[in-house]
Order: C-alpha cells, then structure tokens, then sequence
C-alpha cells in the first residue's frame, strides 16, 4: 500500500507497519500534452500545482494532519 494512504493509521496506531525491510518502487506521475509551445496556461497551473502537492516532504506534512 502506498505510504500516503495509510500514513494518517500508522501515526495512530490503527495500522502497524510489517515487513518493513521490504520497499516498493518508487512510482512516476507523468503529465502529457501535445506541445510545449502554446499550452493552456491551466494546463501549466495543474502541472504546477501537481508538482509541488506531491513533493516528496509535502504530503507527509498534509496527511499527519488529517
């Protein structure tokens, strides 16, 4: 299960992480347009905003206080 879906259980003790030492791999997010010339300027708010919402730190820092 990915960390960002049980993270909120394992700070409360609802969930216990087991096998620890195993890890799974790390999983891309691609955004695909047909060219960087004349994008939406939403498009380039959405790739923007999706990027740094799942910045490595940031959803930690969202999820413990859910």
């Amino acid at each position: 299960m990915a960390m960002y879906v049980a993270y909120a259980s394992l700070q409360d003790g609802k969930v216990v992480e087991v096998l620890s030492e195993f890890e799974l791999p790390s999983q891309e997010i691609h955004a695909v347009y047909p060219s960087r010339r004349l994008v939406n300027p939403r498009v380039t708010a959405l790739v923007e905003y999706l990027s740094q919402a799942f910045a490595p730190a940031d959803w930690y820092a969202r999820t413990a206080s859910i």
